[in-house]
């Protein structure tokens, strides 16, 4: 576990992000979302796109484990995501999920952190998360 002073405002992690063939199809199998756009390139062009998009859940799942290995870490409770998908993320494109401390309440144990999904340069998806971090994580204010 990280020590009671790691998590403070500012604090910020990145993470590698690449969706593989293999994830979209254990993805469609779960979830039942079997929107075209997803799994044929030939969907995704007539709707303007380069090739099938990556599921949106795919990507929330990016940040839920950002937030439960990294971020706060191990014994975080999520609590609210507002997510802007700003960008379609392509199959087996290189991306990386970013998370930046913008609230830490040691006296609740919240944490509000402010989300970003890019591809190189490139925002995918931003938002804001809020979690709650176990006691032994509470930061000093």
């Amino acid at each position: 576990m990280k020590s009671p002073h790691s998590i403070r405002e500012g604090r910020a992690v990145r993470m590698p992000l690449s969706v593989t063939a293999e994830d979209m199809d254990l993805y469609l199998h779960l979830s039942g979302d079997d929107n075209p756009v997803h799994f044929s390139d030939a969907a995704a062009q007539s709707r303007g796109l380069k090739k099938r998009v990556v599921y949106g859940g795919l990507l929330v799942s990016a940040i839920s484990r950002l937030l439960g290995t990294k971020l706060p870490g191990p014994g975080c409770v999520w609590q609210s995501l507002s997510i802007n998908f700003r960008r379609p993320l392509h199959v087996g494109e290189q991306a990386e999920v970013r998370a930046a401390a913008t609230y830490v309440n040691s006296e609740t144990g919240v944490l509000r952190l402010k989300i970003e999904i890019l591809r190189g340069t490139e925002l995918i998806a931003d938002g804001q998360a809020q979690a709650g971090f176990p006691p032994s994580e509470k930061a000093a204010s």
